[in-house]
């Protein structure tokens, strides 16, 4: 399974990881992507986060449910 650990600080990003290692997922860490740059990297599972001065991952996942080509995305929301 393709995981997607995308905008999370350093210390959430080691946590992740630490918890998924060895159980057998292809982990990709990126920041800054384009909703086209996340749908390139056909993740299964997209993990982000938000904090409160800095809610730019609402807009990434408004724009990802809005397209219908990530409704197989959609149905595992």
């Amino acid at each position: 399974m393709r995981l997607l650990l995308l905008n999370l600080n350093s210390e959430t990003n080691d946590l992740v990881k630490n918890a998924l290692a060895g159980q057998g997922y292809e982990i990709a860490t990126e920041s800054g992507l384009t909703v086209d740059e996340v749908l390139a990297l056909s993740p299964e599972v997209l993990i982000t986060e938000a904090s409160p001065t800095d809610l730019s991952c609402c807009g990434m996942i408004s724009q990802l449910k809005a397209r219908s080509d990530t409704r197989a995305f959609r149905e595992n929301w």
